[in-house]
């Protein structure tokens, strides 16, 4: 649960503390802690002729990330002009996601990417937030493997089995 602190009576907007039940995770729109995000696209309801024709599958896409940036707009701009001038996985999916929207500029696609932004969990260490990406990112490369559903877009990652408990194991 997000709170407001009455502490932000006589405060701009820009200043703002938010308070997380436990501590001040932000202070107007700056991160104050690493957190990790998970970026997800349902594209299951597109049709077969929009698919087709701009090379999208009929999945749910995914990209589980870590930020220690400013705040996340922030790591999402930098994190589309790297990847829309490559020739990977990610800049053909954000070139797709400029075609079918019809987005005139970056500006706009970061707009959608934020929207499409959700925070997992907020941690006090980079470290403790790297760890948990990859173990999110390999889950979600498991899923991939098994499920016809779930595209994962991360490249990083180590390898996961399932146990006879039904839990994940990293090796």
């Amino acid at each position: 649960m997000v709170v407001e602190l009455n502490l932000n009576k006589h405060r701009t907007k820009r200043n703002h503390y938010i308070f997380d039940g436990n501590s001040i995770i932000k202070i107007g729109t700056k991160e104050l802690k690493p957190l990790v995000y998970l970026r997800q696209f349902d594209f299951t309801d597109l049709s077969y002729y929009k698919s087709h024709k701009y090379g999208i599958d009929r999945a749910i896409y995914q990209y589980i990330g870590y930020s220690n940036d400013y705040n996340l707009a922030h790591r999402i701009a930098k994190w589309t002009t790297l990847n829309i001038s490559r020739n990977n996985k990610i800049g053909k999916f954000l070139k797709s996601l400029m075609r079918m929207h019809k987005f005139k500029s970056n500006k706009e696609l970061n707009k959608y990417l934020l929207d499409h932004t959700s925070v997992l969990k907020r941690f006090d260490t980079v470290e403790d937030a790297i760890a948990t990406e990859n173990t999110l990112i390999s889950v979600n490369k498991w899923e991939q493997h098994n499920s016809n559903y779930i595209r994962c877009l991360n490249t990083a990652g180590g390898e996961v089995q399932i146990s006879k408990e039904g839990k994940y194991i990293l090796k």
